[in-house]
């Protein structure tokens, strides 16, 4: 009898581990699906049948990174597509040039190569490999407060995710050389102008029937469009259009400000100075452009430095942090290592970091600098706006601008084209939008920007100079702030932990619950109590 009790215990308790693993398996897929774009990449690039495309033109007002994603986009669903690009350089060969660095025009960014490499397939390592762009492992050597973090690669198969090692400039200059193919995609057309309003239809004021633009000589004209895509910037030349038509009327905005400041340097060193620079695994080492990453812990220092590789065998260096008087920025290499040297940190950093600098002494006479102050983020709350037009989205900086320093303003740019491609290609069957295109749009768009927007923000109320959002303070959020700082200490020690936190930075397969896993919490209060009890 107790043995047939112990083997029925024994059996609930298999049971209950495994449905409480299968279940917690569940939620985390659920939640990826809905806060990531995982799952969804892998839809793009399914080309309707030119009988099943959207009959008119999809409209697409602007034509940077998020615009020309979104074109690549529609081209699969409509009969044409139209960029209306401002910018008269873009629609020129300078707009397109393999040596992107040396366009007159600066932009800055990287990429999220699943994505890129889905939408545009094997032409993309073609045109990576013409601008001296590496594709290979995200490994930037970072730092955790000077700590090196573990080498998570034993639990990605052994080797990091791939990653595109370009500046902005260079990665924007390629995105418009493929989306631009007249051969890949014959129905896109990029015109120079600006928008200046839409038109509906009287009938249907929720329907959208026209743009209106005003061309490089000045002229006004006039498009029908199917859909309109507003990827116009910071500027949201989308909300000033809908208020003149009387909608949009009750659209919130929410902000906040960090006060962050930076600097960017660029290199250019020789082939012959490049090859004496101390880099793990050389200047030219391919599938890899790291140098330093180094993250500062909130309650010491309020500095970061950044250094990798980029296209046109240059170095990108960016040194900044939080509160506008607590950073002064260097100037030159001089007083770019006096930074580095001052930098609090638990561990200090390498000294190839500033051997590196010295070397890059002989080819100072190439350095550019750009000195910027971040403005505040802010996220247009459109997916709580009743009165939106059917046929109208937004995407990019025209939605949202997060803090540039956590490297997340492509991916959420990407991630306005991916619901796009989304929800139409759920519809595929049907020569129309959906009718309730738009507000799907922006609730599908509002899940996976939450996690870029409060994650991020969570990290900034970490310092004193931060001005929080409207209805908050600075302690929101403080508990999860300390167990973050404990899951970052614990990526300088357990290799899983970083294999966990990389997953989800890269927003890959990954959903938030990742970090209270049992083992996770397990570790997090373990060290805790180590070091904070038993001290």
């Amino acid at each position: 009898m107790n043995t047939s009790i112990a083997l029925s215990l024994l059996a609930i308790t298999l049971a209950l581990y495994y449905s409480a693993g299968l279940l917690w398996e569940f939620l985390r897929r659920r939640l990826i699906a809905k806060y990531t774009i995982w799952y969804d990449v892998s839809r793009l690039g399914q080309k309707r049948p030119d009988s099943a495309k959207i009959p008119g033109i999809a409209v697409i007002c602007g034509g940077s990174v998020g615009g020309l994603f979104a074109a690549r986009v529609c081209s699969d669903h409509f009969e044409r597509v139209v960029i209306i690009e401002p910018e008269s350089w873009l629609t020129t060969e300078d707009g397109r040039r393999t040596d992107s660095w040396n366009q007159e025009n600066k932009r800055l960014q990287h990429g999220l190569y699943r994505t890129v490499q889905q939408a545009f397939g094997s032409k993309l390592l073609e045109e990576c490999a013409a601008r001296d762009i590496q594709v290979g492992e995200a490994d930037f050597q970072a730092r955790n407060w000077g700590i090196p973090v573990k080498d998570p690669r034993p639990y990605f198969g052994g080797k990091l995710p791939a990653t595109l090692w370009a500046g902005r400039r260079g990665f924007e200059t390629l995105l418009r050389h493929l989306t631009l193919d007249k051969t890949a995609y014959p129905n896109i057309e990029q015109i120079v102008g600006t928008v200046t309003g839409l038109t509906t239809d009287p009938a249907h004021p929720l329907v959208l029937t026209g743009v209106s633009y005003r061309d490089a000589e000045g002229g006004n004209h006039e498009m029908d469009v199917a859909l309109v895509v507003d990827c116009s910037g910071p500027s949201q030349g989308g909300v000033k259009w809908l208020k003149r038509l009387g909608l949009a009327r009750d659209l919130k905005k929410r902000s906040y400000d960090p006060k962050m400041q930076y600097i960017t340097f660029e290199f250019a060193p020789s082939r012959e100075l490049g090859s004496q620079l101390p880099i793990p695994g050389g200047f030219d080492k391919q599938g890899g452009g790291g140098i330093i990453a180094n993250v500062p812990l909130a309650s010491v220092d309020c500095r970061q430095i950044v250094m990798y590789r980029t296209d046109g065998h240059r170095i990108l260096l960016c040194c900044g942090g939080w509160g506008s008087d607590a950073v002064i920025p260097p100037k030159n290499i001089d007083g770019i290592i006096d930074y580095v040297r001052s930098l609090k940190v638990s561990q200090p950093l390498p000294e190839r970091v500033c051997e590196t600098l010295e070397l890059l002494r002989g080819c100072e006479d190439t350095m550019v600098s750009q000195h910027i102050a971040i403005p505040a983020p802010f996220w247009t709350q459109y997916q709580d706006c009743p009165d939106l037009p059917s046929n109208f989205v937004a995407l990019g900086d025209a939605v949202a601008r997060l803090n540039p320093v956590y490297g997340q303003g492509i991916i959420k740019s990407f991630s306005g084209g991916v619901c796009i491609n989304t929800l139409l290609d759920s519809s595929r069957t049907k020569a129309s939008l959906p009718p309730h295109f738009s507000r799907e749009f922006f609730k599908m768009q509002a899940d996976k920007i939450t996690p870029l927007w409060e994650g991020p923000k969570t990290n900034d109320y970490a310092y004193a100079t931060t001005i929080p959002e409207e209805g908050e303070s600075l302690e929101s959020g403080g508990f999860l702030r300390q167990y973050m700082t404990q899951v970052g200490n614990l990526c300088t020690e357990d290799a899983y932990i970083n294999f966990v936190f990389a997953r989800n930075f890269a927003l890959m397969d990954a959903a938030p619950i990742d970090f209270i896993h049992p083992y996770v919490v397990y570790k997090v209060f373990k060290r805790w109590a180590v070091h904070t009890l038993f001290k």
